[in-house]
């Protein structure tokens, strides 16, 4: 988690926004995982 934390602000100082999904969410929620990423891209923000 550390190491996550680390390269979240790294990616976030370059500008990047991360989406960060657990394999299982993938597998049993895959339309919201895409609908997540879609929201962002219309919007700019997320809403979890």
């Amino acid at each position: 988690m550390q190491r996550d934390r680390e390269v979240n602000a790294q990616l976030a100082e370059m500008d990047y926004t991360v989406f960060r999904f657990w394999t299982h969410e993938i597998k049993k929620e895959l339309d919201k995982c895409i609908n997540d990423v879609l929201v962002y891209i219309n919007t700019g923000r997320i809403d979890w």
